[in-house]
């Protein structure tokens, strides 16, 4: 060929525009990608802040059906037995029935009340001495007649201690008070109360179960998004086209305008058969890549 001049400026023009048109495909794909990957993370953290809050209300429901199963066994009878020095699950259980709560919930419930007892004990020692008409009244009267009393954590526990600190030695034995509550509690509990209390732990446990099911629900929804940001930040067969479009730039741009900066008089027919083969070989794979893109988009949506 006496003048490659046309030939090889007609084959870098043609690789050119196909490079250009695919390669702007890519970048928008690209850019297309990063919204995606964007839109889904911010979907991640907004998951995760609902996922944050469903937690809380969980524990919170927890506590509540906690606090609601310590108050209905931790009534006077057992209280008395613990300020007695009675503190064994076991005997307890056995003594005062059932109760939901585990071994660890109760000796847990069961310190806190000998804390309880103890403060109650400092505390109002130092105020029944300071009384000096010998008149005590009943334990309700006494906490709004005391405003620097402390907030108590077991009313219970101070009605107890504070009965047993008033009353005369020969009272202590059986308070009045406290023994009416006591007989009280050991009578069979009216079955309105039995029914409206069952009913109020269910409400309790049922308000748990759906909190826990929240979490569920969104910690799944979290690993759904968790999938999908994985798959945007890895494509398939995006890092392939570039690989073809990077050896098409070469063999179709890249190699004649090499050619062309020496200023070629003439090229042999062997010289030029290799141009255009290599052209070819980059288009055929460039045509190639977009035929099972082609392809495998189509399949996507038949099978949305």
């Amino acid at each position: 060929m006496t003048d490659p001049g046309p030939f090889l400026s007609t084959i870098a023009e043609c690789s050119a525009t196909l490079v250009a048109i695919v390669g702007g495909l890519l970048v928008a794909r690209f850019v297309t990608l990063t919204s995606e990957r964007e839109g889904v993370q911010k979907l991640i953290e907004e998951a995760d802040s609902r996922l944050t809050t469903a937690r809380n209300r969980e524990e919170a429901a927890r506590r509540r059906l906690y606090r609601w199963d310590v108050r209905e066994f931790f009534g006077y009878g057992v209280l008395y037995d613990i300020r007695n020095g009675r503190r064994d699950v076991r005997e307890l259980r056995a003594d005062h029935g059932y109760t939901p709560l585990t071994d660890d919930e109760m000796e847990e419930a069961i310190a806190s009340i000998v804390d309880e007892f103890s403060r109650a004990h400092t505390t109002l020692s130092q105020l029944v001495a300071a009384e000096n008409g010998g008149y005590y009244p009943e334990w309700d009267e006494f906490r709004l007649s005391q405003p620097q009393l402390p907030v108590a954590q077991w009313d219970h526990v101070w009605d107890i201690e504070y009965e047993a600190l008033v009353r005369p030695p020969k009272r202590v034995e059986q308070p009045s008070y406290l023994a009416t509550t006591v007989s009280s509690i050991a009578l069979p509990m009216q079955p309105e109360y039995v029914k409206l209390s069952a009913e109020r732990r269910d409400a309790l446990q049922v308000d748990l179960e759906r909190a826990a099911a929240r979490i569920q629900d969104i910690d799944e929804g979290i690993t759904h998004l968790q999938r999908r940001r994985e798959a945007i930040a890895r494509p398939r067969g995006l890092g392939l086209g570039l690989i073809v479009l990077g050896y098409f730039t070469l063999v179709g741009v890249g190699i004649p305008l090499f050619i062309m900066s020496g200023s070629p008089q003439n090229m042999s027919s062997t010289q030029t058969a290799t141009v255009f083969w290599f052209f070819a070989s980059g288009l055929a794979l460039l045509l190639g890549y977009m035929t099972v893109l082609a392809i495998r988009l189509s399949s996507w949506r038949e099978k949305r």
